[in-house]
């Protein structure tokens, strides 16, 4: 579980990240939640299928993949979690699933937070 050292600390602040690459025998999605404090990736997940809501069980399966890593049960989670306004991240199946574990979504514009670039101010 994490531990609170100054107003931010591990565990406070996640972001999500859609990728897609294309690999020698078609694409292949990759979808990553990152803890900012210690700017590690803590949940993924694979597939070469992306359908609008294949995309959304992706992200959703990554970001139970970061809970489990870091110790939480489903009914919490980080203070904050950050995306772009992408469907998968804005859509019904996602927005439960941070409301369930107490939670609070932080999106920017569409398209213009690249990875790991959120400023914050205390």
């Amino acid at each position: 579980m994490p531990t609170r050292e100054g107003w931010l600390y591990e565990g406070w602040l996640y972001e999500g990240w859609l990728y897609e690459g294309w690999l020698y025998e078609g694409w292949l999605y990759l979808a990553r939640v990152k803890d900012l404090f210690s700017r590690r990736i803590i949940g993924w997940a694979l597939d070469d299928n992306m359908d609008d809501n294949m995309e959304a069980t992706l992200v959703a399966m990554a970001w139970q993949r970061a809970l489990q890593t870091r110790g939480f049960v489903s009914t919490q989670g980080p203070e904050l979690y950050h995306s772009d306004q992408g469907s998968q991240y804005a859509g019904t199946l996602f927005q439960e699933l941070l409301k369930r574990s107490g939670t609070q979504p932080s999106m920017s514009g569409k398209g213009r937070v690249p990875p790991g670039r959120i400023w914050i101010t205390p």
